[in-house]
């Protein structure tokens, strides 16, 4: 599980690390559906729907196995080659013979249980097991999600390094919450990926440069907005976020309709 600076309840600890919240997830999954090619008519609305009320069941799961939370994380600028060149290993048990097991584990390892749901889905596919297609479909959809949150791919997940503790919670649950109205977005057709593995590390590195983008935010609504838990503050945070906010869910939405693809 990942790394806690001080004692707080499995609840919070599953709050701290919520990808988008309920409301962000389900968002993502749902605007999947109109990303998908005529060919694929057959994934009928009720299948994009029960993947749409699936997109958090894996955050329910941590209460229950311990093995969840590292899938819907990694803190991959303490991977001392990331910070050098801004790449790491790809393969997992490459990665995992230069590092360790228990070092890999502790920073997370959100794509490749990305890669390994993605390949439950395709044998799925394969052999016409739509229930269980549309459950893993759910799952993918949540970790592409949390692969487009920037708070979920850097050891500063909470603020805890710069002097911002919660800014987590605060962006991506609590002010997408109050803003959900405003989260509208086209989509684009759903593209074929030639090599998966490349496209979902390919996309870590590109939403990482966010990551500072919202630091800049939450200091910008601080400084203009007041007190952390006011709607000026709110306010501020959208104002100064918003835009790629919508962007980059906008990515989780195609992401996942071009891995379903």
């Amino acid at each position: 599980m990942k790394k806690i600076l001080y004692p707080v309840s499995l609840i919070m600890i599953c709050l701290i690390l919520s990808g988008w919240g309920s409301k962000g997830h389900r968002k993502i999954s749902q605007n999947m559906a109109p990303c998908l090619p005529a060919q694929m008519s057959f994934l009928k609305p009720a299948w994009t729907n029960v993947v749409a009320s699936n997109a958090s069941a894996a955050d329910y799961r941590k209460d229950e196995d311990p093995d969840e939370s590292p899938r819907h994380f990694i803190d991959i600028d303490n991977y001392p080659e990331f910070v050098q060149s801004g790449y790491i290993e790809q393969k997992y048990d490459s990665v995992v013979a230069r590092h360790g097991l228990a070092f890999v584990i502790d920073q997370g390892i959100l794509p490749w249980a990305t890669l390994t749901t993605y390949d439950s889905l395709k044998s799925c596919f394969r052999r016409g097991d739509w229930n269980k297609s549309a459950l893993f479909a759910a799952d993918l959809g949540h970790y592409v999600g949390d692969g487009h949150m920037p708070l979920h791919i850097t050891r500063n997940y909470n603020g805890q390094f710069s002097g911002q503790n919660g800014v987590h919670s605060r962006y991506e649950t609590t002010m997408v919450g109050k803003f959900e109205s405003l989260i509208v977005y086209p989509v684009d057709s759903a593209r074929i990926i030639q090599n998966v593995r490349e496209y979902v590390f390919a996309s870590l590195y590109d939403d990482y440069k966010y990551v500072d983008s919202v630091l800049i935010a939450d200091t910008y609504a601080t400084t203009t907005g007041g007190t952390t838990g006011s709607t000026e503050y709110y306010q501020a945070l959208w104002a100064k976020s918003g835009d790629f906010t919508i962007l980059m869910m906008r990515n989780a939405s195609d992401a996942l309709a071009s891995l379903i693809y």
